[in-house]
């Protein structure tokens, strides 16, 4: 019972249900506010009633009666209960969701179920909310995490549930959903960039599932250098491109700034104007300076050089 006591901080996430089944089958002490808080002393006592209505709910008009008298706690029972694939699907969605912060409401509408059943559930059966600032606590005692734990095929959800506490919302929406990165299509345009977008997500979520849940040892070590290697250049060659040519066109700008273009058509004005009446030609290089506004050597003889006159008759 002490374990159960509502300042033991490391009580049961279904702390208020132990307590409702124990005073009913083991003859514990009876609900008290300084044994089980204000809020404990609520949920336990309807849940002993709805234990009881169920215990005694043995024909079918009795069992249809349970969703008319305790539909928040029928339901949230029914998503602990049940051990099909789909059930246990949404039971992990809907526990990764309440330590993702979200609020009863989101994470019903997510669900598509009554607000009341996310509460009914996080009452009785993953009350974590009040604990959810003591990271130690929530990713050993709640998530049972341990040090280089493997996380394929869900084990119970804690891949949702560890990305949901940690990432919040949105990143736990991209883990459900498997497809970070895309977005919504307004116009055919638009496809290449969601593919692209999608396939990029899609290598990174598999990247960090696979970083998750490769042990460290001494036959994976070397491969797992190699694979975040491979990563890097992968990351390199696909989303970072746009950001390569941003950095390719901002130092040319700055090289163009640093050559003295400004300089032409202002200062070889003054510098030739009897070049293009004169008889010589300047050289590459003379020709350079002049662009440049820099002084020609000599320009001033070129300039004198004049074709012979003809002979008059």
């Amino acid at each position: 019972m002490f374990d159960l006591h509502h300042c033991n901080p490391w009580r049961p996430v279904d702390a208020w249900w132990q307590r409702a089944t124990n005073i009913m089958e083991r003859g514990e002490p009876s609900t008290s506010v300084d044994r089980d808080s204000g809020p404990g002393c609520r949920w336990i006592k309807q849940a002993q009633r709805f234990q009881f209505a169920l215990r005694e709910a043995v024909s079918y008009p009795q069992q249809k009666q349970l969703i008319v008298d305790f539909p928040a706690i029928y339901f949230a029972h029914r998503f602990l209960a049940a051990t099909s694939a789909q059930n246990l699907t949404l039971r992990s969605g809907i526990e990764a969701r309440i330590l993702a912060r979200q609020s009863d409401s989101e994470i019903a509408q997510a669900n598509g179920c009554r607000t009341e059943v996310i509460e009914a559930y996080e009452a009785l059966f993953f009350n974590v909310r009040s604990r959810l600032n003591r990271r130690d606590f929530i990713l050993n005692s709640v998530l049972g995490l341990t040090h280089d734990q493997d996380l394929t095929n869900q084990q119970g959800g804690r891949l949702w549930k560890l990305v949901g506490y940690l990432g919040g919302p949105h990143v736990l929406d991209a883990v459900i959903s498997r497809a970070s990165g895309a977005t919504w299509v307004h116009s055919p345009d638009g496809v290449p960039g969601f593919f692209q977008n999608l396939a990029i997500g899609t290598m990174k979520f598999k990247a960090a599932i696979a970083a998750l849940s490769v042990p460290v040892n001494g036959s994976t070590q070397l491969q797992l250098l190699e694979g975040f290697v491979k990563y890097i250049e992968v990351e390199r060659s696909t989303d970072s491109v746009g950001q390569a040519n941003d950095q390719i066109q901002e130092h040319l700008q700055a090289m163009l700034r640093e050559l003295p273009f400004q300089a032409i058509g202002i200062d070889n004005e003054k510098q030739l104007p009897d070049y293009d009446i004169g008889v010589a030609e300047l050289r590459s290089d003379e020709l350079m300076l002049a662009a440049a506004g820099l002084p020609v050597p000599g320009l001033d003889s070129l300039n004198e050089l004049r074709f012979p006159e003809p002979p008059q008759r």
